[in-house]
């Protein structure tokens, strides 16, 4: 090999060097944020899982991603032995909003002085058809300087009765409060409280769950939702509030500071009224 051939070869190396990097610098530049990250559920009124409920990881960006279907993120639990689990993908992808759960076994059911947190780690996005490592610090429930300073639901109650004390009836309302631990703000642009891009909680009652729309709190601790009860309606034991997903913001314009908060059915948000639209119970 000439000695122009050995120049003109390294000259062509560092032209693919330079450009290799520059389009690995402009990905990085263009990389998604993760805004917030941390485990969204709380367990019963004591903080703690039992079989069957789900531990559930929200991760929100600053932009639309996606995901793998097959994605997950891992959580530890505190229990004897510890142990890690997977917690796999089940929603979000193409919004800013991912989530992830692991559902509780008969093994991993939670006792006292026991927790479940997230490890430091990494999962993969997509963005504009790129894959993107996103790394994450551990998020710790029993540590504050690790919890985000976000919103927080501290609790759901019930903030109606039956007009006659007993069960309520078709055309009544059933109104529920979630109170948090600073103002927030949640999006009508919907406009229709039957689209279902409107905020809502869910009740669940016997016959069924039923969407409870938002009606008043914006800009404050309390956000209050109602459903107005239809025939069918039927529950003997007292409707509780489904576990579910409500999207509050932080400020009035609504920006890219949100997150999706879950909501797990509690002693406290129970209620003790019944629901039975049965004419023989309307007349009486």
């Amino acid at each position: 090999m000439t000695k122009l051939t050995i120049i003109t070869a390294a000259l062509i190396a560092a032209v693919l060097l330079a450009v290799s990097a520059g389009k690995y610098a402009d990905a990085a530049s263009d990389a998604p944020v993760l805004r917030h990250f941390e485990i969204t559920t709380s367990g019963d009124e004591n903080g703690r899982y039992w079989k069957g409920d789900y531990v559930i990881v929200g991760a929100a960006f600053d932009r639309i991603v996606t995901v793998d279907e097959d994605e997950t993120v891992q959580l530890f639990y505190s229990g004897y032995p510890p142990v890690y689990f997977d917690a796999e993908y089940y929603d979000g992808s193409g919004t800013n909003l991912l989530r992830f759960r692991h559902r509780i076994g008969a093994y991993d059911t939670q006792r006292n002085n026991q927790y479940w947190e997230i490890p430091t780690g990494s999962f993969t996005v997509q963005y504009n058809g790129d894959d993107y490592k996103i790394n994450h610090s551990s998020y710790d429930h029993n540590d504050p300087k690790t919890i985000p300073n976000i919103p927080k639901a501290k609790y759901v109650r019930f903030a109606s009765s039956p007009p006659n004390g007993f069960e309520y009836r078709i055309g009544e309302y059933i109104r529920v409060d979630v109170e948090f631990n600073k103002r927030v703000y949640v999006d009508t642009s919907a406009g229709s409280i039957y689209s279902p891009d409107y905020p809502a909680i869910m009740l669940a009652i016997n016959s069924g769950d039923r969407r409870a729309h938002y009606i008043s709190g914006n800009g404050t601790k309390i956000l209050r939702f109602q459903y107005q009860v239809r025939s069918g309606d039927l529950d003997t034991n007292g409707a509780g509030v489904r576990a579910g997903i409500l999207e509050v913001y932080t400020d009035a314009d609504l920006d890219d500071d949100s997150f999706e908060y879950s909501f797990i059915p509690k002693k406290r948000s129970c209620s003790d009224h019944e629901i039975d639209y049965r004419e023989e119970v309307i007349e009486r």
